[in-house]
């Protein structure tokens, strides 16, 4: 007779994913790599296909995220330095994801994350401050 509870980590008969769960993933999937891919090969980021950041468009400031898109645009096609130019908080970002990932208690996670957002919030106010070094955090092509 099997028992009601099951370890930790597996999978009764009513959870595990199906046939039809997995090839859901995987089409989806493959859709998303092409239409990026798609993007990538018609869409230059200087395109006005990008959206423009409504933050910016109501304020005037940028936000943290102000030309992530045209960034992950620019990196998903190779052209890393730009990509930088665009917005550099995800390589700012990067190096707390493995730990995060890593992370075995909540506290640590929570911890990484409050890491993650004071350098978002940092970086949004050190980009706003009109003088040399921190006017080439703000986004080129803009």
């Amino acid at each position: 007779m099997m028992s009601s509870s099951a370890e930790p980590g597996s999978y009764t008969e009513r959870q595990r994913p199906g046939l039809t769960t997995n090839v859901a993933t995987a089409l989806m999937a493959f859709f998303l790599i092409g239409a990026i891919s798609l993007a990538i090969a018609i869409v230059p980021p200087e395109s006005a296909m990008m959206p423009r950041c409504p933050i910016r468009s109501l304020t005037g400031f940028y936000c943290p995220g102000c030309g992530l898109l045209r960034a992950l645009h620019a990196a998903a096609g190779g052209r890393l330095v730009e990509s930088v130019s665009f917005n550099a908080l995800p390589l700012l970002i990067a190096p707390f994801l493995p730990l995060f990932l890593k992370a075995r208690s909540e506290r640590s996670r929570w911890i990484i994350s409050a890491a993650m957002l004071v350098i978002a919030v940092l970086f949004g106010v050190i980009r706003n401050i009109p003088c040399h070094p921190f006017t080439m955090l703000a986004p080129h092509g803009e």
